[in-house]
């Protein structure tokens, strides 16, 4: 990947060239110049002696800050100007992040410092995680927050414990839940109940069934002996 590099974020201007892990060109002018008199004069000047087609450019990266206000302007406008003419996308690089990659890989804290005048400056503390940079902020906040979560889990959990305890040493819960367990009880006693008595009708009915033919033969007889009788009146 060829990269065209530009910042503009400080009192120093700089446009490089980049091919994957290769520096191809770097221009650097620190001089009282505005960084909108010296950026495109140094492009030019890479592309004049690199012989460089601007067209085989993968991307435009530009310096974001922190920095000079105005410097930071002509850099991204710059950068704006050549992303749309030639087709590229531009990518943003922090400029403090750009200052502690040059400790790629270092276990130590990174502490990349710029100027930010009246006695103050731009400044961050960073750390390579496992080949990638972290903000030692940025880090302590995932910590805290995950600290905060587990924190609150705890505290839910022993609520609820305490509440169970509560529960245990509460004579009245264990009455109430006693009396639940009698009246569960109770009710599979009156169910027993009503299944034995639907038994015993299944039962008695089996009986009479038996006995509908012998109470029909009964009922045929004495028919018989009434019309018996009825001839000899």
């Amino acid at each position: 990947m060829k990269v065209l590099g530009i910042d503009s974020s400080g009192l120093v201007a700089t446009v490089a060239v980049a091919e994957d892990d290769n520096l191809l060109a770097e221009y650097t002018v620190n001089y009282k110049k505005t960084h909108s008199q010296t950026l495109l004069p140094m492009l030019d000047e890479i592309v004049r002696m690199t012989e460089l087609d601007l067209s085989t450019l993968d991307a435009v990266a530009v310096a974001a800050g922190p920095g000079s206000f105005t410097g930071l302007r002509i850099g991204a406008a710059t950068a704006k100007g050549l992303g749309l003419a030639l087709g590229k996308p531009l990518v943003e690089v922090p400029t403090l992040e750009g200052l502690a990659y040059n400790l790629y890989g270092t276990s130590h804290l990174v502490c990349p410092m710029m100027d930010a005048r009246r006695s103050q400056v731009y400044t961050g503390i960073y750390e390579f995680e496992q080949e990638e940079l972290k903000a030692l902020e940025e880090a302590y906040d995932r910590a805290q927050r995950a600290h905060s979560a587990c924190q609150k889990e705890r505290e839910a959990l022993e609520i609820q414990i305490s509440s169970l305890e509560r529960q245990l040493d509460d004579p009245k819960y264990v009455e109430e839940t006693g009396e639940q367990i009698s009246v569960l009880k109770e009710e599979l006693v009156r169910l027993d109940q009503q299944i034995r008595r639907e038994q015993e009708n299944l039962e008695r009915k089996g009986e009479l069934d038996k006995r509908i033919p012998e109470m029909e033969e009964t009922v045929e007889q004495l028919e018989k002996e009434a019309s018996i009788l009825k001839e000899r009146i």
